[in-house]
This record gives C-alpha cells, sequence and structure tokens, in this order.
C-alpha cells in the first residue's frame, strides 16, 4: 500500500493497518517544511505499534528523556556486557534504548515510558501532517519487542491531544519555539506564579524549545502547551524561534573540463574523482558555456584547441561575465612556448598546464586554486 497523504490521512492508514493486523514498517514523508522531521519510520507487529521514530540515526531526542532522568552522560559512557543488535541506523534510537537497558541503565519502566512517549510525540507530528507520502513493507517483526500500543487507542489519545493544540495554535504556533520572559518579572510577583513547574527552564542557558522541555518532565508535549499558553495569555511569556537552519555538509568541488579530446576527458576523470573532486566535461567551446551555467563550476580547466572557438576566447568570454569573472580558468596548451604561456596569462587564465602533464602537475595546480573542504 502506498500513496499521497492528500488522498489519505496518517491516522486512516494506521487504523487500516491495525485492522488489517499488519506486521512491518510504515514510511511516512513529508512534502511541507512545516513539520518537525521529513521522514518518519513506523513499526507495526500484529497491527499494534511497537515504534515509531525519525529514521536519521540521530539520539538527541534520546538525550533529552536521559537528561530527565540525570542520566545526561550515558550516552557517552562505554557499555559492558550488552550487544549490539546491528539494525541499522534508521533503528539507532531504539537499538540504544535496548542497550541501555540491557546494561541497567534503564529500569524497564523507564524504558517502556521513555518508548511510549517517543511513539506519542511522533505522531503528535503525524497527525497534524497533511502533506506527504506514504508506503508501508512488510517484514518480520522487529525484534526485541520492547512494548506494544494499541493502535487505535494511540490514535484516539493523539488525536484528542492535536485537537486541544490546534484549539490553542495562534498563540503556541510551533513545539520548537523557546518559551522566554516577555518582561523582566519579579519572583514574587503574582505573574511568577503562573510559571510554575516551568520556572526551572527558563533559568537555562540552553534556551530548551517546549519539545525538548516536554522530554525533561517525561510529559506529552500538549502538558507542556497547556502551561505556557496560560502564561502567554497572561503577557508573561513569549515564544521564540529556536531551529536554525544547519550548514550543509560540505560537498565535493565541481570542475568543469572543456576538451575535443575523450582520452584527456577520460584522464583528467581517472585523476580527479578519487582525488575527491566532481568533474563535468565537454568537448566544445558552446556545450562548455551552456553546462558551465548548468553546474556553476568552481574551478574551470580550458583547452586551447577548440573546435568552435579558440580556447584563449573562450578564457576571455568567461572572464567577462559577471557569474564567472571570480571563477579559476586553467588553461591546457598544446604548446608550452613562452610566447604560448604568457598569451593564457594575457587572456586572463589563472593558470596553464601544458600537454602532457604529469598526474601531480595536475593535481598541484587544481588544489592551489580549489582546495578541499575540510571535513
Amino acid at each position: 500500500m502506498q500513496g499521497a497523504l492528500q488522498e489519505i490521512d496518517t491516522a486512516t492508514i494506521c487504523h487500516l493497518l491495525s485492522k488489517r493486523q499488519y506486521t512491518g514498517e510504515l514510511w511516512i514523508e513529508s512534502t511541507s517544511g512545516d513539520s518537525d522531521g521529513n521522514t518518519w519510520l513506523v513499526h507495526f507487529v500484529g497491527g499494534s505499534i511497537v515504534y515509531s521514530g525519525n529514521p536519521d540515526g540521530k539520539l538527541d531526542r534520546l538525550q533529552d528523556f536521559l537528561q530527565g532522568l540525570h542520566l545526561a552522560d550515558a550516552l557517552t559512557s562505554p557499555l559492558t556486557g550488552t550487544e549490539r543488535l546491528n539494525l541499522g541506523s534508521a533503528l539507532r534510537e531504539y537499538e540504544t534504548i535496548w542497550l541501555l537497558l540491557q546494561g541497567q541503565v534503564l529500569t524497564p519502566f523507564q524504558a517502556s515510558k521513555i518508548l511510549q512517549l517517543i511513539i506519542q510525540e511522533v505522531f503528535f507530528d503525524l497527525c497534524r501532517l497533511r502533506s506527504g507520502h506514504f508506503y508501508c513493507c512488510a517484514g518480520q517483526p522487529l525484534q526485541p519487542q520492547l512494548l506494544a500500543l494499541d493502535t487505535l487507542a494511540l490514535l484516539s489519545r493523539v488525536q484528542t491531544q492535536v485537537q486541544q493544540w490546534y484549539s490553542i495554535f495562534p498563540h503556541v504556533p510551533s513545539l520548537d519555539h523557546s518559551p522566554k520572559f516577555a518582561y523582566p518579572v519579579d519572583v514574587d510577583s503574582s505573574a511568577f506564579n503562573l510559571l510554575g513547574s516551568l520556572e526551572p527552564y527558563l533559568q537555562l542557558e540552553t534556551n530548551p524549545s517546549l519539545r525538548q522541555i516536554a522530554r525533561y518532565r517525561h510529559q506529552p508535549p500538549i502538558h507542556i502547551v497547556k502551561e505556557v499558553y496560560e502564561a502567554i495569555a497572561a503577557g508573561v511569556l513569549t515564544l521564540v524561534p529556536t531551529r536554525t537552519p544547519e550548514p550543509p555538509p560540505p560537498t565535493p568541488p565541481h570542475i568543469l573540463c572543456i576538451d575535443p579530446s575523450p582520452s584527456v576527458c577520460a584522464t583528467l576523470n581517472y585523476l580527479l574523482t578519487p582525488a575527491g573532486y566532481t568533474l563535468t566535461t565537454c568537448n566544445t567551446a558552446r556545450s562548455g558555456l551552456t553546462t558551465a551555467f548548468e553546474v556553476s563550476p568552481q574551478l574551470i580547466l580550458c583547452s586551447t584547441a577548440l573546435p568552435d572557438l579558440d580556447g584563449y576566447e573562450l578564457c576571455a568570454m568567461f572572464k567577462q561575465s559577471r557569474h564567472f569573472r571570480t571563477v579559476p580558468i586553467v588553461l591546457m596548451l598544446s604548446a608550452g612556448g613562452y610566447s604560448d604561456q604568457k598569451r593564457a596569462l594575457l587572456w586572463g587564465s589563472s593558470n596553464y598546464l601544458v600537454k602532457p602533464f604529469l598526474p601531480q602537475q595536475l593535481l598541484s595546480i587544481v588544489a592551489r586554486h580549489l582546495p578541499l573542504p575540510k571535513n
């Protein structure tokens, strides 16, 4: 079974899987930007839910729950006498809970409670999701099985929580906002009394979000939302976004090679790709210009002997363009005379190579103008 969430909502999907006593995985992918994660994984056994989470391999959520138990260092301490299950990165959070249970860091009650709260938090997000795709993959039950939640009872409970949240949605737009004092509050004032058990978390330098506070306190998010709403309505608290976009992982630097010889292009690909660069090749000046706008290279290797345009002129054209005037261009010369080298520099190239060149010469010049990013 698969489809789009515009056709069928998450609760209905899970209701059907429960009735069919489904065993396997349900994958849900968001196509909107208003959710905490963009992919979720739900494990069913006989129609009951045994786990749900974000299959990104992160342990941030579990770390928050452990901090609420004063076990903040549990994930950094070696676990003796336990054996990994090798369930894969998508189930890293689940496997870690099992390891903490086997290592007697968590009691069976604590492990079960954390899993229940994780599942409730995930479904609180899923039941608010209306744009996405889903597909089911039947398979073997998740082992070891630490709990089994009645799907229909879970859906009923979470849908009630979602409706409560919608009733105060304008005041609490996101669980990923952080509560702040709207103005200096005196500890003896009546306004301070509205904060109740929230007050200690407002003093933390980490500025935890509502979602994190719920984890610290081992409560469903709606409990924190209700407390915050009262303080917001009284003007004591305000909410500010706490999430900032994570910087994208470094990508391999992109090089454009323009050379009519397939063997030269193949050689460059053989040398540069293993070195950590991405290479796109073209065999004419015209295709080189078009491709340059498509791939936005960070360095251009250009032959001076092109079939449709002199390589020196193409170099000058790139340097006159506002898009590529700062992009280093290395001209590949067919002859290595002094006049050819001088001409290459006069036409705007950053450097030159004389064919045939040694692999180390190529790599040295490329690295000089386009160093690889540090991991």
